[in-house]
């Protein structure tokens, strides 16, 4: 049986599966979602350099969420 979804009711179940999908994601140690990341051809090549950039990320979001705590704005990530 198909039932009728509004576009506005997709979207927001499509909301709420990436926010459960980002969820998971950052319960996973760096070096869960470094395993989970690797494939071959990697562009960062293996699982240690995977999981380096995984906690460089996370320190740049740490400090991006505590600044906008501190100013109530928001902030925003720039291009290394």
């Amino acid at each position: 049986m198909n039932i009728p979804v509004t576009r506005e009711q997709a979207i927001a179940d499509a909301a709420q599966v990436l926010i459960h999908d980002v969820a998971v994601q950052a319960a996973r140690t760096p070096r869960e979602a470094a395993k989970a990341a690797w494939h071959p051809g990697h562009p960062l090549g293996t699982v240690e350099a995977i999981e380096a950039a995984i906690i460089q990320r996370r320190k740049e979001d740490a400090v991006l969420i505590s600044a906008m705590d501190a100013t109530g704005k928001r902030a925003t990530r720039t291009a290394a």
